[in-house]
């Protein structure tokens, strides 16, 4: 037995026992109901607007079908318990839209609403895709502004489909605002404030419900002791054997008449009312996890709702997704489990059965009064409060908000020039191709020169002083984003320009580039060829090797050592398959920056001829200001030691007692990470380095290991030979100590410089 299963029949076995949690789901379930109700008659109206006034039962019945539909069964079928699912205005809307479409193509509206049915289905298979492979987290990377102008572009329709009525009624009648038209326009107006004042005050009473109810007495009051002119009132609603699958019985001429010219509008809208019905589930999710504070299901919800959906089309019902509206008040009065939900469906189905055919006593007005609230409250606010801001000048920096707002009011125009679906569709086109441009324009993160960051490598003082000179011809780019056709552009035009100031060292820093295409491959080729012929040179950082291609051995790996070193790495397998390897040379590809950044030192050291065989020939700053015989004294204290390639020269932890002058050869600085088996390189030594030198101030353990890089050759002064040259030349001792003193500040120097240049 599944969870859900096993929480199911614990809720409902709570409900035949427990009369404190039964009151509580149902007045969840009746609060859920009072909103569903007048909301889904709505809804069905607007679905089946375009069919005009002979289409008002069937619109009903769709709306409240489909709500009792959702309701009943996304708990029963794995939903989060407590979310609550009703038809909702924005498929509404795409229903709507399609109908017009279909009918514009010549269908009959018998076929098209058969077919609208089936776009619905079609929407809830595709929703219970998402669910199964577990991508519907995509659909919350739907950019926000486009999300807000499908909703408010929805919003915006449903009230012009009850005002242009009215328009072209009085455009019709010179007399209309004196005649008998004026009535009927104030009942409606009526109705809108009377709606949103009760909103206002937060009555327990659902708001459109006490509203509809107080304007329905009104107007049979009026209409009864004053005759006043305020409309009709709906057609008898009756409920047969035939309602739920009567539209199928057209499937066969919709499948021969024309069926083809309609399949993409049909498949459109199913894509449409698919996503729509996943953002609703994706944020109502999030609305119950703040309430219940319970981790939600996504994918679970989403194959629920799909499965949901697919019924709603096959019953003749209208498709939806989860209510905040009827989340947020079903948990107030409260409902906390799928037994709200269930209750809710058929004190739905109820009032349908026993209590529909009342429905003839509604007034149109007042309905299409409810209708524009609904609009009202579907507008996005926060769009609404940034239009205030910015025509009011209250936003300082309003060039941070603009491309938000072009893309929300540029997908708002769209809805309302041609239909949602092409809203939805320019929307995210546009927010691709925005995004596009701002990968394109962030894509060099950062600059940096080789005179202020400097690698981790300790040298002799003349080749420090020679790198802070002519260390500006080396270039460090810091690449953020995906290197792409339109990134690549953008990169050559700025190493251009850099060429153009004498920097001919370029280390491409690919740490946060996420992924390359084949342009960026071909661009990363062709900035090769182009730096080549200039006498440029290229590296690049960061980018790491495919471990299947490196691992000495395959067999060796099991479990997370055998995910570790098989990881695939997308950025070198494109390389490498594109060629890319080997026309830019594996020597110039390094494990990080700190590693390209030294040997493109090392290359300027080797053109000026400061490399270790020359180096000597300028006395290390440890020795400034000693004399030759000082010197001497020093050497005779001092022994010479060699270590071999891969040896430690001095471990993390042992007693510091004696301090080393790098001779030749290169040793890299490593410390241990505690509590994990991690070494990290710290520094490189260089010839003419001095290290290990605070066992001359004090005898605690050694900070870090010595690792020979190379075969090193070095002097090794003890600590008990220190303290002897101490007895026979404090002197001497004083001004080594002035010149290791001179080493820290120096060292100091370059990462204070190094912070200031990450700071900038």
């Amino acid at each position: 037995m599944s969870d859900h299963t096993r929480y199911l029949t614990r809720d409902f076995g709570r409900a035949l026992t427990s009369w404190k949690f039964i009151q509580g789901e149902f007045s969840g379930a009746l609060s859920t109901f009072l909103i569903a109700l007048p909301y889904s008659i709505c809804y069905g109206l607007i679905a089946f607007s375009p069919f005009g006034p002979q289409s008002i039962t069937a619109g009903i019945w769709a709306g409240l079908i489909g709500s009792f539909v959702l309701g009943l069964s996304t708990p029963l079928l794995g939903g989060t318990p407590g979310l609550m699912s009703v038809s909702r205005a924005s498929t509404a809307i795409i229903f709507a839209s399609l109908m017009e479409t279909l009918l514009h193509h010549g269908m009959s509206p018998e076929v098209a609403i058969t077919l609208g049915f089936v776009a619905v289905a079609l929407a809830g298979l595709l929703q219970m895709l998402l669910g199964v492979f577990r991508i519907g987290i995509l659909v919350k990377y739907i950019p926000q502004p486009v999300t807000s102008g499908v909703v408010t572009a929805a919003a915006l329709l449903i009230i012009l489909s009850q005002l242009s009525p009215i328009a072209a009624s009085f455009a019709a009648s010179a007399d209309g605002l004196l005649g008998s038209r004026l009535a009927p326009i104030g009942l409606m107006i009526f109705v809108v404030v009377l709606i949103l004042s009760i909103n206002r005050f937060k009555s327990r009473v659902p708001a459109a419900l006490a509203g509809i109810l107080i304007s329905t007495a009104l107007y049979h009051f009026l209409i009864s002791v004053y005759a006043v002119n305020l409309g009709d009132t709906f057609p008898a609603f009756t409920v047969n054997a035939n309602t739920f699958l009567h539209h199928w019985q057209h499937l066969p001429a919709a499948v021969i008449d024309r069926f083809g010219e309609n399949v993409l509008a049909v498949f459109t809208a199913g894509c449409a009312i698919s996503v729509l019905s996943s953002i609703d589930v994706m944020i109502a999710g999030a609305v119950h996890e703040r309430l219940s504070f319970q981790r939600g299901d996504g994918n679970r919800d989403l194959i629920a709702h799909g499965w949901a959906n697919i019924l709603c089309g096959f019953v003749g019902g209208l498709p939806g997704g989860a209510s905040i509206t009827c989340t947020l008040n079903c948990h107030k009065a409260g409902g906390r489990t799928a037994v709200a939900a269930v209750l809710a469906a058929f004190l739905l189905m109820a009032f349908v059965l026993l209590v529909g055919e009342s429905l003839d006593y509604l007034p149109e007005m007042v309905v299409a009064g409810m209708l524009v609230v609904v609009g009202i409250e579907q507008i996005d606010r926060p769009f609404l409060q940034q239009i205030s801001r910015l025509l009011q000048g209250r936003f300082l920096h309003w060039r941070a908000i603009a491309p938000d707002l072009a893309l929300t009011s540029l997908v708002v125009l769209t809805g309302l020039v041609f239909n949602l679906v092409a809203a939805i569709g320019s929307g995210i086109v546009w927010a691709l191709i925005y995004f596009a441009i701002l990968q394109a324009r962030a894509f060099v993160r950062r600059t940096h020169y080789g005179d202020i960051t400097r690698s981790r490598t300790y040298r002799d003082h003349a080749s420090e002083q020679y790198l802070n000179t002519h260390g500006r011809r080396i270039c460090i780019l810091e690449l953020d984003g995906a290197l792409f056709f339109g990134s690549a552009d953008q990169l050559h035009q700025h190493i251009n320009s850099l060429a153009g100031d004498g920097v001919q060292y370029i280390i491409l820093d690919m740490r946060r580039v996420s992924s390359i295409d084949i342009t960026g491959v071909e661009a990363l080729k062709n900035l090769h060829y182009q730096m080549g012929a200039r006498d440029l040179i290229l590296a690049v950082s960061h980018v790491a090797e495919e471990r299947r291609e490196s691992a000495p051995d395959q067999e060796i790996f099991r479990g997370e050592q055998k995910r570790k070193h098989w990881e695939s790495r997308e950025i070198w397998q494109k390389l490498k398959e594109n060629e890319a390897l080997d026309v830019i040379c594996l020597d110039h590809f390094f494990a990080d920056t700190d590693a390209a950044l030294a040997a493109c030192e090392d290359r300027i050291l080797a053109d000026a001829k400061t490399q270790a065989s020359t180096v000597m020939k300028t006395p290390p700053v440890v020795l400034n200001g000693l004399s030759k015989q000082e010197i001497r004294q020093v050497r005779a204290q001092a022994s010479r030691v060699q270590f071999s390639r891969g040896s430690q020269i001095f471990r993390q932890g042992d007693v510091s007692n004696d301090v080393y002058f790098l001779l030749r050869g290169r040793a890299d600085i490593i410390i241990d990470l505690v509590g994990t088996d991690r070494k990290i390189r710290i520094h490189s030594l260089r010839p003419g380095t001095l290290f290990g030198e605070m066992a001359l101030l004090d005898s605690r353990e050694r900070s870090a290991t010595v690792v020979a890089a190379e075969n090193c050759d070095c002097y090794r002064l003890s600590v008990a030979s220190y303290q002897q040259l101490k007895k026979e030349s404090p002197q001497l001792v004083m001004k080594l100590l002035e010149n290791i003193g001179h080493l820290f500040a120096d060292r100091l120097r370059d990462a204070n410089a190094l912070v200031r240049e990450l700071e900038k």
